[in-house]
């Protein structure tokens, strides 16, 4: 069978669960595709995406380049792209143009975004205006494609493949000072992340139970700057952008996300793989989680919820889920997506 020919396009390489899930998507289809990637230069996905990719085109950052849409379109017509496949938005835009080449477009969103602005409600339009440019799309969780087809978003010609989770070798449970409980979470600073909210519900949590003895760690990057309330700000610690979760997280007793909204919180995966109770807002993506019962939820716009199930947790100290991600390891196989590429 002739070799599909690929091309995987995304407007961030930045740390992320989007870009970590493009290179998977890479790696898994160079056994029977040929690769081509188009990416953003930005460490620390940047060089790997041009090292292993048949030839490579840089695209500026979350943004839109008629320079680099051009570049793309000579690369699909001088290689006889087969299938170009987008990772969020931005990227979206570039593939959808490019069926014009008669190339097959595949779409991933990773999170479907309704800001509350008029930008936000520009770019949702967007999205609508280019969906019919699409010939199927790839979910990366059940709750992402359900809230897609709640918006008039994707089709029925879908599937889902899950992110890959890198099980991590522990040699031993943590022993941590029990009476100064580490709090943490990895995070986007952006609205969708919902770290303004999660600095507001900390700062309830003192308030609501000021003896207890905790500090939070954050690690990642991002276009809004934290703004920590001065009540927290000597419990609270910026860790910046990280390369390796899992010396990250080993650190912590329990991992929080606050998020708006989710496609699928990879690095709640990677904290149950690291045997952390967990604590996530009640939103899709997070959803999976939280149904599958390996995770407590509170609601989103709710102090006194947050801090209620923190409490819980702080003090009951539920058991690891460890298996519980090594059984969810075992669904993500690419075999599906091979078949719906190639149909």
């Amino acid at each position: 069978m002739k070799k599909q020919r690929v091309l995987l396009i995304t407007a961030r390489s930045d740390i992320g669960g989007g870009p970590k899930y493009t290179l998977d998507f890479a790696h898994a289809l160079q056994a029977d595709s040929t690769v081509y990637l188009a990416s953003p230069n930005d460490p620390p996905y940047g060089s790997i995406f041009s090292s292993l990719a048949e030839k490579y085109v840089f695209i500026p950052h979350r943004g839109f380049s008629l320079c680099a849409f051009f570049r793309l379109w000579r690369l699909v017509k001088a290689e006889k792209i087969d299938i170009v496949h987008s990772h969020g938005r931005g990227a979206g835009i570039y593939s959808r143009l490019l069926r014009l080449t008669g190339a097959k477009i595949i779409h991933s969103f990773h999170g479907i975004h309704r800001e509350p602005t008029i930008v936000g409600r520009i770019k949702f339009l967007i999205d609508q205006i280019l969906n019919p440019f699409t010939d199927g799309f790839v979910f990366v969780s059940e709750s992402e494609r359900n809230e897609a087809r709640r918006c008039g978003l994707g089709s029925s010609r879908s599937t889902i493949v899950y992110p890959i989770v890198r099980i991590p070798k522990i040699a031993q449970m943590r022993i941590h000072d029990k009476s100064l409980i580490q709090l943490g979470s990895i995070s986007r600073f952006d609205y969708s992340k919902g770290v303004d909210l999660l600095f507001s519900n900390l700062l309830y949590f003192l308030k609501s139970y000021p003896d207890l003895q905790w500090q939070f760690h954050l690690a990642g990057a991002g276009d809004l700057k934290p703004n920590i309330p001065h009540e927290i700000q000597s419990r609270v610690f910026l860790h910046g952008a990280i390369s390796d979760p899992y010396e990250f997280l080993k650190n912590l007793d329990i991992y929080i996300a606050n998020s708006r909204w989710e496609s699928f919180n990879i690095t709640v995966a990677e904290a149950l793989a690291s045997h952390l109770p967990t604590l996530l807002s009640r939103v899709s993506g997070h959803e999976y989680f939280i149904n599958a019962g390996v995770a407590t939820g509170f609601a989103l716009d709710d102090p006194r919820d947050f801090c209620e199930k923190l409490l819980t947790i702080i003090r009951l100290r539920p058991p690891s889920q460890h298996e519980w991600i090594r059984q969810f390891h075992t669904q993500m196989y690419l075999k599906d997506l091979y078949l719906f590429l190639r149909n």
